[in-house]
């Protein structure tokens, strides 16, 4: 089980990305990941020169997934 309380304005790009690193280790929640969330919290981490990957849409798309973040267990609840 994994629990994260989230401060609104004191969190900084490098936590954001260590989140997300976390997330992404973690085999359980891993398996649970939808295509589209894998993609978003792949947009996060994953270096690249586009032009729309900046800080300020890296901390937009971190904002939707905190937002929209759900996992279904076996039974299909969230």
């Amino acid at each position: 089980m994994m629990f994260l309380e989230l401060h609104e304005g004191t969190i900084g790009l490098d936590d954001i990305k260590r989140i997300v690193h976390k997330l992404l280790e973690n085999k359980a929640v891993f398996r649970q990941l939808s295509p589209q969330l894998y993609n978003d919290l792949a947009y996060i981490i994953t270096p690249t020169l586009a032009s729309d990957h900046n800080e300020a849409n890296i901390r937009a798309k971190f904002h939707e997934v905190v937002q929209n973040f759900v996992i279904q267990g076996d039974s299909g609840q969230p």
